[in-house]
C-alpha cells in the first residue's frame, strides 16, 4: 500500500491525503486529488508539484488538458551533483518570479 498526501505552498496546511493506493492506482492518484480539489473549490489546481515518479505521460497530459500546470522533481544522482557542484559560479543565477524579488536564496543554472 501507498500513501498520497497534498500540502497546500501557502499554509502548509495537509489539504488531501489517501492511505490505501496500490501500486496500480498510483499513477491516477494525482487526478484523484484534482477531481478533489475541483469539487471542493470550484477550480482545478493552479499548480502541482510533484515527484517525477508518481504518475506517466498519459496522466501528465491529462493533467495539461485540463489546464493544470505541473512540475515534477527528481532525485539528483551524485554524477550529477558532482557536475553542477563543478559549475563556475558565473553559471548560476538567481532564480525569479512575477512576485515580489526574492533576495538570496538557491540558485538555479540551466542543465
Amino acid at each position: 500500500m501507498l500513501t498520497f498526501f497534498a500540502q497546500d505552498h501557502a499554509t502548509s496546511d495537509m489539504v488531501y491525503s489517501n492511505a490505501d493506493i496500490t501500486k496500480a492506482e498510483q499513477a491516477a492518484e494525482i487526478i484523484a486529488f484534482a477531481d478533489y480539489w475541483q469539487h471542493a473549490t470550484g477550480s482545478d489546481p493552479g499548480l502541482l508539484v510533484f515527484d517525477s515518479q508518481l504518475t506517466t505521460y498519459k496522466i501528465l497530459d491529462e493533467l495539461t488538458g485540463r489546464g493544470i500546470s505541473w512540475l515534477t522533481l527528481r532525485q539528483r544522482g551524485k554524477a550529477e551533483l558532482a557536475r553542477l557542484a563543478a559549475l563556475p559560479a558565473s553559471a548560476w543565477k538567481p532564480p525569479s518570479s512575477p512576485g515580489p524579488a526574492a533576495t538570496g536564496g538557491p540558485g538555479c543554472t540551466r542543465t
